[in-house]
């Protein structure tokens, strides 16, 4: 599926690329996904198939320094929580680490994949067949 040729430009987020005008494979650009829109991906193809989604939104903390920083507000162990959780009545639900093609999960984010065991994913774009697959 991944291999052909892309036909038409999908719209995630962003103009700036499109398969159409750079002929790439629709794995070559799925590559070039942001965080953001690899995550707008997945929501879409989630709630195609009824799906409901969370993603919990950090938030923007301007410092008195003047530097900034973005936090996700969580308490208890909420440190590294995954960025989306699905569920489907009738399915199990399924707790996703999103990142872009060069994204590296913290060691919080690993611990809570590994403590959500069977039910705890890790995905880049390259593995959309995988997501297509837990998801169904």
């Amino acid at each position: 599926r991944d291999s052909g040729q892309a036909s038409l430009a999908r719209g995630h987020g962003s103009d700036r690329r499109s398969p159409m005008s750079e002929s790439l494979t629709i794995a070559q650009y799925r590559d070039t996904w942001s965080e953001i829109e690899f995550q707008e991906a997945v929501v879409n193809l989630a709630h195609s198939l009824g799906y409901k989604c969370a993603h919990f939104r950090p938030v923007k903390q301007q410092r008195r320094d003047g530097s900034v920083r973005w936090l996700t507000p969580v308490a208890a162990d909420g440190e590294g929580f995954v960025d989306l959780v699905c569920a489907r009545r009738g399915s199990v639900p399924v707790f996703m680490e999103l990142k872009a093609k060069r994204g590296t999960p913290s060691p919080a984010q690993l611990e809570w994949r590994d403590a959500l065991g069977g039910y705890g994913y890790l995905f880049k774009p390259a593995d959309w067949d995988e997501i297509e697959r837990v998801l169904a």
